[in-house]
């Protein structure tokens, strides 16, 4: 649509939409070879996408035989129709969604070129909080060329309307405002324009939060104005920069995307050591110098582009080629065009097909017996049982699901292992509705070399579930090597003979003591191996659970609970009063 602070809207110029048969089959190909269940249609402005309806019908068909979650990114407000909400409503979960106003007053969308007014916005705000939208998020850029205060007001006052809205339909509806520094880039109408100064942006989102800090439905978030200054400059940058990256990175600059890590002061000094100004590559450039990127073409001219910088200070807007005359950029040519696909409307009144007559549920159930190994063992629970989930479907396997809008398999694990912690016995429960073909050399093609399924068996569920029956665990503990066998044996001897050892534990921000004594059922020294190793079983019951940190850290104190290394060997259940395994 030819924002004109839009890099990406020069760069990926001219338009060309991909057939929707095309998109079906990478949806249907990626889930299948990878697992996935998510699937964003992602493009700069996807309403626009002519082929939106049908994907999104096939995608409804889809999901009754394999459920996957749709996403959007945000969306145009003059592109948003209350089809397309109806239809994506049909697929997605409409908890929150996303539009980008970008600015709030109609004279500055005018310099911008966005072509929406006020009542579209409010329009499009309305339709959303009529739906099943639970927060809506709203993108705003400050900082834009000829911006004044009562820009920034505007926008402040804009978001109090909407909250209003949002309140008249329920007190539960929240707003989530993001406001983002605006950064000249390269390729642009904006290009030659100057950035405006961290304090300054960092004064007018100071400024936004505060006039809505009264309303209890709003939350402000805004990005780090050094990180956007600092973007800018290598945005626009030459190559002189390359010896500012380098030495910023020596004094210790790194992973800078991320505010815990970002220090604006290290890229400061490395400039000053550089003898490179900073402010002069964010500052207004003259229409006349060459600029270091000119030497690439991408197809866009500069003289259309400095056509645009003059529309948007007479806050004259460009219409979009899709819907006028060819503006001329310089992009197309013989050979390059732009491609795009008739809008296939839908029918006016949504009618679910009929539900298919059901089969004759046959549940079956299996138990998974897997390990993991020395680097599979500090992924995460969450991310290991996602792993595992992707590969049983990449594998073929169709599991059970459960019922309501945010369907997922029937998959029931055991305790999970301690971040650390390897696992030789583990285990999960899954609910099948056909008998399972898939083999674990099946499964295990599409997960890490150890993180390995062992075993698939078919087995008779009881009124427990896996996680309630296991009892405890069997751990195996290499010593590190400057640990002596003799303070191994001397440390296990004198928690085997001691009354009670009570360590103290934090349990929902309290904390709380936890005697080891009674939820360790059995330690000892392990056969005589250098570095010298320990077994034992702790309990893994909801309210008497023993950690191995927790036992590491009490019987060896001087030792750093990090430096052994803990093997889970197999899980226990209690049968007459016995401890036996499970699997």
């Amino acid at each position: 649509h030819g924002c004109r602070f839009c890099y990406a809207g020069f760069l990926y110029r001219p338009v060309r939409q991909r057939p929707g048969a095309e998109v079906m089959e990478q949806i249907c190909n990626g889930i299948a070879d990878s697992g996935w269940q998510e699937v964003g249609l992602m493009s700069l402005s996807t309403a626009d996408y002519g082929g939106l309806f049908a994907v999104l019908d096939e995608v409804a068909q889809f999901s009754n035989r394999a459920p996957i979650k749709l996403s959007l990114p945000s969306t145009r407000l003059d592109s948003l129709t209350d089809a397309q909400i109806d239809a994506l409503g049909r697929v997605a979960p409409l908890s929150s969604f996303t539009i980008a106003p970008e600015a709030a007053s109609p004279r500055l969308r005018r310099v911008i070129n966005k072509l929406f007014d006020d009542n579209a916005i409010y329009d499009t705000v309305a339709r959303l909080l009529a739906t099943n939208v639970q927060t809506l998020k709203l993108y705003f850029l400050i900082g834009l060329p000829t911006e004044t205060t009562a820009d920034i007001e505007a926008l402040a006052g804009m978001v109090e309307k909407i909250a209003a809205m949002a309140r008249g339909v329920s007190g539960r509806k929240k707003i989530n405002v993001s406001l983002s520094p605006f950064s000249p880039k390269s390729r642009t109408p904006f290009q030659w324009e100057a950035m405006e100064t961290p304090e300054r942006l960092l004064e007018k989102s100071t400024f936004i939060k505060t006039a809505l800090r009264s309303r209890k439905n709003v939350t402000v978030a805004y990005r780090e104005p050094a990180m956007a200054y600092l973007e800018t400059v290598l945005a626009r940058g030459d190559r002189r920069l390359s010896a500012l990256i380098y030495k910023a990175w020596r004094q210790g600059a790194g992973f800078d995307g991320w505010n815990d890590y970002f220090n604006f002061e290290l890229w400061k000094k490395a400039a000053e050591s550089c003898g490179i100004s900073l402010a002069s590559y964010v500052g207004a450039i003259p229409l006349e110098q060459p600029l270091p990127w000119q030497v690439i073409d991408l197809g866009v001219s500069a003289d259309f582009l400095k056509q645009e910088r003059s529309n948007a200070y007479s806050e004259a807007t460009t219409a979009h080629c899709m819907n006028a005359q060819c503006t001329q950029c310089g992009v197309c040519n013989d050979s390059i065009k732009m491609v795009t696909i008739k809008a296939a409307q839908p029918h006016p009144v949504f009618t679910p097909p009929a539900p298919a007559e059901p089969l004759p549920r046959q549940r079956l159930f299996y138990r998974v017996k897997f390990a993991k190994g020395k680097y599979s063992r500090f992924l995460g629970h969450r991310d290991m049982v996602a792993v595992l989930t992707r590969a049983l479907l990449a594998a073929g396997l169709k599991p059970a699901y459960t019922e309501g809008f945010h369907k997922h398999p029937r998959i029931a694990f055991g305790p999970p292992l301690p971040l650390g912690v390897m696992g030789e016995s583990e285990l999960f429960e899954l609910e099948a509705l056909a008998p399972i073909a898939v083999t674990p050399a099946d499964i295990n093609h599409f997960l890490p070399s150890d993180l390995q399924v062992l075993g698939l068996d078919l087995y008779t569920p009881d009124a427990q579930s896996l996680f309630q029956r296991i009892v405890a665990g069997r751990y195996h503990f290499e010593c590190p090597a400057n640990l002596p066998a003799e303070q191994v044996a001397k440390a296990i001897n004198n928690f085997n003979t001691a009354p009670e050892l009570v360590i103290s534990i934090v349990k929902k921000e309290m904390s709380v003591p936890l005697d080891l004594k009674k939820c360790v059922y059995k330690i000892e020294s392990g056969s005589e191996t250098t570095p010298p190793s320990f077994d034992a079983t702790l309990a893994l019951l909801p309210h008497n659970t023993c950690k191995p940190n927790e036992l590491l850290s009490a019987i060896f104190p001087l030792s750093p609970a990090v430096s052994f290394v803990a093997c889970r060997q197999f899980l226990l259940v209690e049968n007459n009063g016995d401890l036996i395994p499970i699997g």
